[in-house]
Parts: structure tokens; C-alpha cells; sequence
């Protein structure tokens, strides 16, 4: 009965031997008192670890749904934010400085939970990261779950939104994620633009209303950014 239930992937008592060869003791490792987050699970106890590196607590039975879960708590992924607007006598759309706001709303990659509220992240922020695994322009527990997720602007990646690309899609920034995926955008203050044919600059462009027009005194004709939208795709 015991060889049966193995083989179909639930619980198995462990030997230290049998630790040190499992491909899930890494993975273990980082979740102390961690109960399986799956209610059709019959791993009762938390998996603990002591000093030796014996496996203690649960009956030495290691849980295949903590441990997968453990495996892709610190998974980075990168997420592009595409832009697409209708560009009238204006280009080189892009945010200007380095304390330009981008306003997300972020889901949780654990739970699922997506914040009600807009977050904005700058180039400027930096919060160092648990471990010392480097930093991120935000590091944030979930409200709902607990976990710790974090999400970085790749400053390298920010690409200015031209005449040319206009009623395109084009990826504007990219962000790298742990634990966060970003499901909406919304552009505030704090673009910036020159005219297509005088050169002319534009600041402070607000793009929240998805539309914006101004006047080049240069050539005395009118410009605009029309029907702004948006897109986020996995990179």
C-alpha cells in the first residue's frame, strides 16, 4: 500500500539518505512551518528541519504541492508594457526623468489577489531584497496571502514611442517580477514629447484621460496623442 501511494506522487516517510538524493530537499529546505496550501492534501503537520538536516515534524513525510510551490517562490519573470496611440504632428513620446510614476496594479502569483488600489514605481525607488539577492523598485508583502513579492523597472529596456510607431503597439519598458504580474497601466503626468517636424519640446504631457493636445507655435499647426491604450505581454 505504501509503494502504491508513492507511486502516484503523495507522501512518503524519508530516510536522510533518501533526503540527500530527492530533487525536492533544496526546495524543503526554505519552508519551515509551511502547511500545504491544497485542501485535498493529507499532510497534516508543518515540515521543519533541524540543526543536522534531518527532515522533523509531519512524520518525516514531505509534501509534493509545498515543495512545487517552494521551487517557484523566487521565479523571475519579465513583463512588457505595450503602448499604442495615434500620434498627430509629436514624436518621441516617453517618460521623462527618473521620478516619472508608472502606475500598476499588481496580482499576486501565489494567491491570485490584485490590489484595488494603484501602486506607482520609480527609477528612483530601491528596496534591497531578502538574502541579499540584489534590489527592486518595490518589495511588498500580499495582503492576502502573506508572500513577498517584488517587481523591478529594467531601466535599459525604456523605449521612446515615435511617429512611426504610431497605431502600433510597441513595447514602452519592461519589468522584472517575483511573485507579481502587472494586469493594468494607467498613464498620469510626466510624459514628455518634441514636434515631428520643429523639434519643439513638450513636457508634462498627461496622458490619463487617453488623449492630450497642444499647439506648435513653430509651425502653427496643432499636435496630439489620441486614443491611448495598452497592453501587457510575458517576455
Amino acid at each position: 500500500m505504501l509503494s502504491s501511494r508513492t507511486s502516484q506522487g503523495f507522501h512518503s516517510k524519508t530516510t536522510p539518505s533518501a533526503q540527500r538524493s530527492s530533487p525536492i530537499r533544496r526546495a524543503e529546505l526554505y519552508l519551515p512551518g509551511r502547511k500545504c496550501h491544497k485542501r485535498s492534501c493529507h499532510s497534516h503537520p508543518v515540515h521543519t528541519r533541524a540543526p543536522d538536516n534531518r527532515l522533523h515534524g509531519g512524520r518525516g513525510r514531505i509534501c509534493r504541492h509545498t515543495t512545487q510551490r517552494a521551487s517557484q517562490q523566487w521565479k523571475m519573470v519579465k513583463f512588457a508594457l505595450q503602448f499604442k496611440a495615434t500620434l498627430e504632428h509629436v514624436t518621441n513620446l516617453r517618460p521623462e526623468g527618473d521620478d516619472f510614476r508608472w502606475f500598476l496594479k499588481l496580482k499576486c502569483g501565489n494567491c491570485g489577489e490584485i490590489s484595488d488600489k494603484w501602486q506607482y514605481i520609480t527609477l528612483m525607488d530601491s528596496v534591497p531584497l531578502k538574502g541579499g539577492r540584489g534590489s527592486a523598485s518595490m518589495v511588498q508583502k500580499c495582503k492576502l496571502c502573506s508572500r513577498e513579492n517584488s517587481i523591478d523597472i529594467l531601466r535599459d529596456t525604456i523605449t521612446p514611442y515615435n511617429a512611426d510607431d504610431s497605431e502600433k503597439f510597441k513595447t514602452m519598458v519592461q519589468f522584472e517580477c517575483r511573485g507579481l504580474e502587472p494586469v493594468d497601466f494607467q498613464p498620469q503626468a510626466g510624459f514628455c514629447a518634441k514636434g515631428a517636424e520643429s523639434g519643439t519640446p513638450f513636457s508634462e504631457i498627461n496622458l490619463q484621460e487617453a488623449d492630450w493636445t497642444d499647439y506648435d507655435e513653430k509651425v502653427n499647426e496643432s499636435v496630439g496623442i489620441y486614443e491611448v491604450t495598452h497592453k501587457f505581454i510575458k517576455c
